[in-house]
């Protein structure tokens, strides 16, 4: 059910369709517009009044066209019956004719002596004063990056294998490299673990890396280790699922 019903001429329907009509939906009114709103099975004049019945805000877009329109004259004294508040606004400088001259004792709005937003901030107020709550669109959700882009950076990567507890801080390069020292508690000195990176979009990321076993500097020892996990929701801050085969919880927290 519409809140706001728009009373204007079809000669100012440029202004009214393609800017008023928009901004006021932006903003959360949902508004009740003649070429709009009535389908094409409905008789025109009974949909006209029913619109204003379901309207508890008539903005009248006043102009040259609207004052010398019988139809919007009659909207306006079928909205006064049904004792709807009437908000008028200034879309082009006009005269009132006498059948509109009480609209005279009304706030009006001039959208010709003030930039289209600052009068919005105005309608917008004046709509809210009348006891309207807009209810604005909730925002768009951006959707998630591909799993191959959310996953770069510098993370620290807690997993268990075999009933083992592991954390691991990791840095995941561009070219599909990785570099980190991996924790096996009870150990109190990592060991380095590097190798290199891939993905399965949109949810499986592989590890393919050796960790150091020790030796001399000369001759260092690695021993290979691959991880595969399984990312079930992907943030900027935060990856969490679970890692194969243990199917055990896994967290990866960007540092």
């Amino acid at each position: 059910m519409a809140n706001v019903f728009i009373s204007y001429a079809h000669a100012d329907a440029q202004f009214v369709r393609d800017q008023l009509l928009p901004a006021l939906q932006q903003l959360g009114y949902a508004v009740w517009l003649d070429l709009d709103s009535i389908s094409g099975s409905t008789e025109w004049q009974s949909a006209i009044t029913q619109g204003i019945q379901n309207a508890s805000v008539v903005i009248v877009a006043l102009s040259p066209n609207s004052c010398a329109s019988a139809f919007v004259e009659r909207e306006l004294g079928y909205a006064q019956s049904c004792k709807r508040a009437i908000l008028p606004v200034i879309i082009e400088g006009c005269q009132l004719p006498q059948s509109l001259q009480w609209l005279g004792q009304l706030q009006w709005i001039d959208f010709t002596r003030e930039q289209f937003q600052n009068a919005l901030v105005r309608v917008d107020a004046g709509l809210r004063y009348l006891g309207l709550t807009p209810v604005p669109p909730p925002k768009p959700v951006a959707p998630p990056k591909p799993l191959a882009q959310a996953v770069l950076g510098t993370w620290r990567v807690d997993f268990q294998v075999s009933g083992r507890v592991y954390s691991l801080q990791v840095a995941m390069m561009h070219g599909y490299g990785f570099s980190g020292l991996l924790f096996v508690p009870p150990q109190i000195v990592p060991t380095m673990y590097q190798g290199s990176w891939r993905v399965n979009e949109p949810h499986e990321l592989f590890l393919d890396g050796n960790y150091d076993t020790g030796g001399t500097p000369m001759n260092r020892q690695t021993q290979p280790w691959n991880l595969s996990f399984y990312i079930q929701n992907v943030s900027e801050v935060q990856l969490d699922g679970f890692n194969a085969p243990d199917r055990t919880q896994c967290l990866w927290r960007r540092m």
